[in-house]
Order: C-alpha cells, then structure tokens, then sequence
C-alpha cells in the first residue's frame, strides 16, 4: 500500500483534493461521508458523475467505474468545488497531505 500512498501524495501536492472509494485514514474523506449534512443534496448525473451543493456553491465528485485507479484495485477521484465550498464540507487538504505522509511513515 505504501506506493499506492505516495502517488496519493503526488495527486494531492498537485492541488488535487482527493477523495477514496474505502477509508485509509480518518483525515481523507472518502466519497461516502465527504457530503455529510448535504447529502440529500448529492444528485448522480450519470456516468459515475455526482454533482451536489452549499449554501456557498456547487461541488462535484465522480464514483464506481469513473473513479482514478492505482493499481487493479484501489480508487480515488477528485473533489471539486470553491474554497468556501471545500470549507462548508469540512475539506482541508492540509490534514489530507500530513494524513498521507502519516500513512507512508507507517507502512
């Protein structure tokens, strides 16, 4: 898992805000409890593409098939949204990247 970890942390020092389809660590939010009191506001437009909404704005996601794979097995996608957005899900790519580094130190 360690290699799968460390393009994790490559995704994200590119500004990638990730999220993964299992949890590794209880700082990266999975695509299952990233939306949680919008939830209700998560719509699946098709293809694995899921679009929801803030009070501040609109945020999408993508799951299943449409996810990125590492590997044969493991799935992440992107989180996009604005900055208020990311703030109003409780996103913080800063405990995301020292999660990561956490999990490579670990492995």
């Amino acid at each position: 898992m360690k290699d799968i970890f460390i393009k994790l942390l490559e995704v994200v020092n590119e500004g990638v805000n990730i999220l993964t389809a299992q949890e590794i660590h209880k700082d990266i939010p999975t695509i299952h409890n990233i939306t949680g009191k919008y939830h209700s506001s998560v719509v699946h437009m098709g293809w694995g593409y899921f679009e929801g909404a803030t009070e501040k704005g609109k945020f999408t996601f993508c799951g299943g098939g449409a996810m990125n794979r590492i590997g044969d097995s493991f799935a992440y996608t992107s989180l996009d949204g604005s900055k208020e957005v990311l703030a109003d899900l409780g996103y913080d790519i800063d405990k995301v990247k020292k999660a990561l580094v956490e999990l490579i130190e670990r492995k």
